[in-house]
């Protein structure tokens, strides 16, 4: 596919290369035949996980999706389509990732994002009793049953982002 550049702690040598599937689409570099016969849901608001989308695409064609720090990218401190100032409205677009791979490659482990979705309700209920807040839990809290709903009624792009749309005006609002 390319390279991806990402400044992670995790990458501890300059010029290491690690092999992945999420990626941010920050200096990236693609080859054409990677995303020959790639096609987006368009379910979500900002377009935030296409780039997963697309390495996952990738690597199921054979081509491998690399991270470096190799290179070095420097964002501007303004807001962007995949870097909203509220974390919460990225964390619900994050949180229907699922979905996307379902819509576009037919099969996800449902009882693992069942599974998922109780942690995630467990955990928002230990933050709610001891009066601690964590804005991107609470996304996903509210987010992720959109996903699962979405799937198991097998739903159109449309109707989960409408949904996201509802969700984010609330999100807004508090």
């Amino acid at each position: 596919m390319g390279f991806f550049v990402y400044g992670d702690n995790y990458i501890k040598k300059d010029f290491e290369l690690l092999q992945t599937m999420w990626i941010i689409g920050a200096n990236m570099s693609v080859k054409r035949a990677t995303y020959e016969g790639f096609e987006l849901p368009c379910s979500t608001i900002r377009g935030l996980g296409n780039e997963s989308l697309l390495s996952l695409h990738a690597i199921l064609k054979g081509f491998k999706v690399l991270k470096t720090s190799a290179i070095k990218v420097i964002h501007l401190e303004r807001e962007s389509l995949s870097r909203p100032k509220d974390v919460r409205l990225a964390a619900i677009e994050e949180a229907i990732f699922p979905y996307n791979v379902y819509r576009i490659y037919g099969h996800i482990n449902i009882q693992k994002l069942k599974l998922y979705l109780n942690v995630i309700k467990m955990l928002y209920n230990v933050e709610r009793l001891f009066r601690k807040q964590f804005p991107i839990l609470e996304s996903r809290f509210l987010a992720v049953p959109i996903a699962l709903q979405a799937i198991e009624e097998d739903r159109l792009p449309k109707w989960i982002r409408s949904r996201l749309e509802l969700l984010a005006r609330r999100i807004r609002s508090i």
